[in-house]
């Protein structure tokens, strides 16, 4: 009986691995430019861990990978930036979807002094 238990769960592992989705993408700039080092930080109900954050590499792309279907937020900062939300994103079993972001630079900060 244990055998054949464990044989069922190896079995049954690729199809649950296969059910795995991901999101990936480019983050630009408002010129066209790709911007490396962009943390990336997904949200969801279904994280054990609350949230989960990549950065994007010299390319500025991105892959979040290993996610369970469910619905997502995506925050895209880089300090001098201003932050980019993409909220109600609905991922599906075994899909990829593709998400990309366009940062612009932040507005200078006001010193409330000089105001």
């Amino acid at each position: 009986m244990r055998k054949w238990l464990l044989f069922a769960c190896v079995l049954s592992a690729p199809a649950s691995a296969a059910a795995q989705s991901a999101v990936t993408g480019t983050v630009t700039d408002d010129a066209g430019r790709v911007l490396p080092d962009v943390t990336v930080e997904a949200t969801s109900g279904g994280f054990v861990e609350g949230r989960r954050t990549v950065v994007t590499d010299g390319a500025g792309r991105y892959a979040l990978t290993d996610l369970r279907p469910g619905e997502y937020a995506l925050a895209f900062t880089l300090p001098r930036f201003a932050t980019v939300r993409r909220d109600g994103l609905v991922l599906g079993a075994a899909a990829t979807l593709s998400i990309d972001a366009r940062l612009s630079v932040a507005p200078p900060a006001v010193d409330p002094r000089r105001a």
